[in-house]
């Protein structure tokens, strides 16, 4: 069976958070993700104005500095200990936990929603 692979872009301001998850997923031979990072949002928007089918991945305080130009755009938030659960109607993944983890719920997430062209975030804090 050939699935899908899914392009994610990683928007964040810290530089080693993004190099470390962007190195991590693209050097997993059996990922079903491609992953951009960026730490500048004019790249950020340039990139995807070029991949329409790019779920963007990033913390919940730049989503509300940018929401209205990435509300067409399928979401996952990386949160911290502030951002657990739901957030605005959408789960949140913890953002320090180990990559396998975020990918497990980064995978759910969209094989779910493939579907459906909407908005959403992924996941929940793991406490194992």
């Amino acid at each position: 069976m050939n699935l899908k692979k899914e392009f994610l872009v990683l928007y964040d301001e810290d530089e080693d958070y993004v190099q470390s998850f962007t190195s991590y997923v693209n050097s997993l031979s059996n990922a079903t993700f491609s992953v951009a990072g960026f730490t500048n949002y004019e790249n950020l928007i340039n990139h995807i104005s070029k991949q329409k089918d790019t779920v963007i991945i990033l913390p919940e305080p730049l989503l509300e500095e940018r929401c209205e130009e990435l509300s067409d755009r399928q979401l996952i938030i990386l949160g911290d200990e502030n951002y657990k659960g739901i957030y605005n109607d959408l789960e949140v993944v913890f953002k320090y936990q180990s990559g396998d983890d975020i990918i497990r719920e980064i995978s759910r997430i969209c094989s779910e929603k493939s579907s459906i062209n909407m908005r959403f975030l992924s996941g929940r804090r793991r406490d194992d």
